[in-house]
């Protein structure tokens, strides 16, 4: 009778373990939907880090108790290799190369505000970050710009340039060690976000610079001050489901004027893959969406590249989401990507990355 009682609840945990793994192949790739046509089915990767964690609890319990039941788990992790390793990738840190630049995304949230500091000095926290990092190329996303502010980083940056919608919203900066010789627009139709690509002479190279800022999710203090109460489970079943109900259909709806915006995107993307191109920039989204597949089609992910774990970039209000990104194009190496979590001037940390641009004789050998 004992002996058919254990079969019985191990052969029940085994279905559960099923049973999250194809939940988990299935979110992970729930991406891939176009959110136009399926708004919601679209967003459900957002949940994928639950069914990968439960997962992982799986294979642990099976490891101390049933070591032949941790297959299941192992199998689970194997057929979504992609999904996991794009939101939770694990790399060997590998030094970079002599001629790299190193390139920084960082939505600043408006905050190049000015400071006073103890001794009665001007300061402006985000622009001091900024021309500390020592990064050659800086893509800023939020960042309302003045002629005050921009002279600020003079000493560090010889070039500067901005974009912004032409009915005015997010202002787009771009900080350069290199010349900037030319700039085009990637006009959104119905939004104050926008797109811009920076052409830089890189030695002999002329590389695009893309500084992306696509839809935000529009969500309110309140709306994220109500999901932190979701997380920590202070409301009450039915409160908690209508806030996840609308909390759907805030991204949702943000989600299908997303879309669009990452195909124009990857338009311009593919009409200039005769340069080397760098994107840039924040995409409200996170690495397993529809958006992030569509702009990243035949680029490199750099954080998923050479980074490890998730890299939050968003954390707040117990939202911990990575939606800032860095891609290259494949005459491009990137090392040692990484998000600084220790900045806090903004409600974003900033990413950094070290490129390698191959030579054109390589190039032409590849």
């Amino acid at each position: 009778m004992l002996k058919t009682i254990k079969t019985f609840t191990r052969n029940l945990i085994i279905g559960a373990n099923v049973a999250t793994v194809i939940m988990m192949l299935l979110v992970g790739y729930s991406g891939r939907l176009d959110p136009e046509s399926f708004p919601i089915l679209a967003n459900i990767c957002l949940a994928f880090p639950i069914f990968l964690i439960i997962n992982i609890f799986f294979l642990f319990f099976w490891l101390l108790f049933y070591p032949k039941g941790a297959l299941v788990s192992l199998l689970g992790i194997i057929i979504s290799y992609v999904p996991v390793r794009t939101y939770c990738p694990l790399n060997l840190k590998s030094e970079k190369p002599v001629g790299c630049i190193k390139v920084m995304t960082y939505n600043v949230d408006g905050s190049m505000k000015k400071e006073t500091d103890a001794q009665g000095r001007v300061t402006y926290p985000a622009l001091e970050y900024i021309g500390a990092s020592g990064a050659d190329v800086v893509c800023v996303q939020e960042a309302y710009m003045t002629r005050e502010k921009a002279v600020s980083l003079r000493h560090i940056y010889q070039y500067a340039d901005t974009a912004r919608n032409e009915h005015g919203g997010s202002c787009l900066t771009l900080f350069s060690k290199f010349p900037i010789i030319n700039k085009e627009h990637i006009h959104f139709v119905q939004s104050m976000n926008t797109c811009a690509a920076f052409f830089l002479k890189i030695k002999d190279d002329t590389v695009v610079v893309v500084n992306c800022h696509l839809e935000s999710n529009q969500l309110s203090l309140k709306d994220r001050e109500n999901f932190e109460k979701m997380a920590e489970g202070i409301q009450n079943r039915e409160q908690a489901g209508k806030e996840s109900k609308l909390l759907m259909e805030k991204l949702a709806e943000a989600s299908k004027i997303r879309a669009p915006q990452a195909g124009k995107v990857a338009t311009y993307i593919r009409h200039h893959s005769h340069y080397p191109i760098i994107v840039c920039g924040d995409f409200n989204d996170n690495p397993l969406s529809y958006v992030h597949h569509t702009i990243a089609e035949g680029l490199t992910d750099c954080f998923v590249a050479t980074g490890n774990w998730p890299g939050w970039t968003f954390n707040h209000n117990r939202i911990r989401v990575r939606i800032d990104h860095i891609l290259c194009s494949k005459d491009i190496v990137p090392y040692q990507c990484r998000v600084d979590s220790k900045i806090n001037v903004s409600d974003h940390h900033p990413v950094s990355c070290w490129l390698k641009i191959r030579p054109k004789s390589q190039k032409i050998n590849n």
